[in-house]
């Protein structure tokens, strides 16, 4: 109950806070951009919180309490201002109501919420043999979030520690996560905690792509065709399934027994996933970020039509919000501010417009003032990597695309025809109007920064720089072959809904195989593995150090949320830190080298854990350890040494 609470809460308090600094906004879009600020708010609320008074039920309510309080009264303040901002979007939504505008809307996200709810709940779901994915991508990414939600949760320590690094702080922008462990809190276990909040925020963001293209090309049909080519994408992969459809010779039975995901093709270089799989339903801080992102660039859009530099301080104090949640949210929209200031400086330095000067001036200002407050969030985060760290930065003029074939033919693949259209629309003059092609500009430089600068060890992180050029793009394509459907001639319209149905087959194949629990299984933990994970959640403490292997998927960082010496070394690498001398030490530790006990003191572990992952990576000398310290807990195949005798008497 109160978890359902806190939900309401966040609506309530984002659309008051819409309503009181932004003016010039329908219905629907306080709606649906104001839950997902209530959430950004009430969760870094209660993180600044937790640092000072703990967190625990009475502080994530009064914090949440406050912040309603605190809202209501600058309502209550400036209720002349709210009530006529209510009165004419009221005006506005009855004359949209009367052309069916807002009915296709509600239509729309009722048929994509109906899916989304079948979607989400396949894909983390408890079946009798454990807890099982519905996709690979949410396989991989699940359990690094499950455990930063049960490290919130079991250890209670701000700023959080780093459980797959110890000894660091947590750098990873986890303010999705903490939501939810804000819900667990709340009474919620971990599954609906993990589940509902990304729905929602779903919903959220495919409201947010709606409007955002409604805002730009200012039409209902651009807008519907907009979200299908998003939630839709895919590249060249239809054509593996068509060569796999033939040589079986049974289309039908091909088509219902998808033997793969035809965005995730590694032997034929096809690795950029279908949005709604690769992003939507793995990437928790990337859809936390999406619906504000949305808000933001219909601000801009605004701010190109209208030059208001109250316009740019709202995107500023939006994107002060940003480095917790999702830093590559934060350069996007970054680059596209910069990009609109100075072509708005430029373009008035060229007419002599000393007062458009002046006010380009101005909006590059107030837009950098709160980033600038913001941007002490990274400092924050890079100084709790460490002196050793790199914070994750790794820039570099190549991507995996060059270095293994020729660079168009492979963003053909992966991306389909969707990238020559979005070309070709760009640099024809008058297939856009003006006004659209210059919004349009700074996401084609995203698009080269993307695929030719690698700003993290691993260049598939650009990808989500990229969504946002993808979802630009779409609106402008949908702009134009929605305008060839409803003027062109028979023949047009013929080949307009074939090049759309080439654009969304292979998508339309991946999410297909996506919503078939049986066809797209993958075991995230068997019940051996939860029943140990509540083992030690129940009999051992939840701020000691454990000494572990290093391999995703287990149980005692990503179930039971405790710190280990390293996890997986990738997240390591990603996030900068030095992981190679601990995976070495690891070794000596499990071989039980003369070093072991010098170096479970280095690392201040309290435990060692003997399971089956140990034994597929180390050579473990069980007996070492079996003569030498007693055994605090042993399940199945797991046992958990207390190795603090190492230390002496304190």
């Amino acid at each position: 109950m109160l978890g359902v609470l806190l939900l309401i809460s966040c609506l309530i308090l984002g659309i008051l806070v819409l309503y009181l600094l932004v003016p010039g906004l329908t219905f629907e879009e306080r709606i649906f951009y104001g839950f997902d600020l209530g959430v950004i708010l009430i969760s870094i609320a209660c993180f600044v919180s937790a640092i000072f008074f703990g967190f625990n039920l009475l502080q994530v309510c009064l914090t949440s309490l406050c912040l309603l309080i605190v809202s209501f009264v600058l309502t209550f303040w400036l209720r002349s201002q709210v009530a006529a901002r209510i009165k004419n979007e009221l005006q506005d939504f009855r004359s949209r109501l009367k052309l069916r505008e807002t009915v296709w809307f509600a239509e729309m996200l009722l048929v994509i919420g109906v899916f989304f709810f079948h979607l989400y709940y396949n894909s983390w779901r408890l079946y009798p043999d454990g807890w099982y994915a519905g996709h690979s991508f949410i396989w991989g990414d699940l359990p690094i979030h499950t455990g930063l939600i049960e490290s919130f949760v079991e250890i209670r320590k701000f700023p959080p520690p780093n459980i797959y690094f110890s000894g660091t702080l947590l750098s990873y922008p986890f303010m999705a996560d903490f939501f939810s462990s804000i819900l667990m809190i709340l009474g919620w276990s971990l599954g609906p905690a993990f589940v509902i909040p990304g729905f929602l925020l779903g919903i959220c963001t495919v409201a947010g792509i709606y409007l955002l293209a409604l805002r730009i090309s200012r039409s209902v049909f651009a807008s519907l065709l907009t979200v299908v080519l998003v939630l839709l994408s895919g590249g060249m992969g239809f054509i593996v399934f068509l060569v796999e459809a033939n040589r079986s010779g049974n289309f039908i039975h091909t088509l219902l027994n998808l033997p793969s995901y035809y965005t995730g093709l590694r032997d034929y270089a096809m690795t950029y996933p279908n949005i709604v799989l690769g992003f939507f339903l793995p990437q928790r801080p990337f859809l936390l970020a999406l619906p504000l992102g949305m808000l933001m660039l219909s601000l801009l859009y605004r701010f190109r039509l209208s030059r208001r530099p109250y316009d740019m301080l709202l995107v500023g104090l939006a994107s002060a919000l940003l480095p917790l949640v999702h830093p590559h949210t934060l350069v996007t929209i970054g680059i596209v501010s910069g990009y609109l200031v100075v072509e708005y400086l430029v373009l008035s330095f060229l007419c002599n417009d000393k007062q458009g000067c002046y006010r380009a001036l101005l909006s590059g200002v107030l837009f950098s003032l709160p980033v600038t407050v913001g941007m002490l969030q990274v400092l924050w985060q890079l100084g709790n990597l460490g002196a050793t760290s790199n914070g994750g930065l790794s820039v570099q003029i190549t991507t995996r695309a060059i270095a293994t074939e020729n660079y168009i033919w492979y963003w053909l693949k992966n991306v389909g025809l969707f990238l020559p259209l979005a070309g070709l629309i760009f640099v024809v003059q008058g297939a856009l109007p003006n006004r659209i092609r210059s919004f349009y500009a700074p996401f084609a430089l995203i698009w080269f920064i993307a695929t030719l600068v690698v700003m993290q060890p691993f260049d598939c992180c650009n990808r989500k720089l990229l969504v946002y050029w993808y979802l630009v793009s779409a609106v402008v394509i949908s702009l134009v072959l929605v305008k060839l459907i409803l003027t062109g001639d028979i023949i047009s319209r013929f080949l307009v809904a074939f090049l759309i149905f080439l654009l969304v087959f292979t998508g339309s194949l991946d999410l297909f195989r996506a919503s078939i629990p049986s066809q797209s299984r993958y075991l995230e933990f068997s019940n051996e593995d939860i029943a140990f994970a509540n083992q030690v959640k129940e009999r051992l403490p939840a701020d000691a150090v454990y000494i572990t292997a290093t391999q995703v998927h287990h149980p005692i960082t990503d179930l039971a949320g405790r710190q280990v010496v390293l996890g997986p070394p990738y997240l390591a690498n990603d996030w900068g830190l030095p992981w190679r001398p601990r995976m070495e030490d690891l070794q000596l530790i499990y071989t039980g080298s003369s070093r072991a006990q010098d170096l479970i003191r280095k690392y201040g572990a309290r435990y060692l854990v003997i399971g089956p992952t140990e034994r597929q990576l180390f050579r473990v000398n069980k007996q070492y350890y079996q003569e030498r310290f007693p055994v605090v807990l042993r399940y199945g195949q797991y046992t958990v040494f207390d190795v603090s005798s190492v230390y002496g008497s304190r």
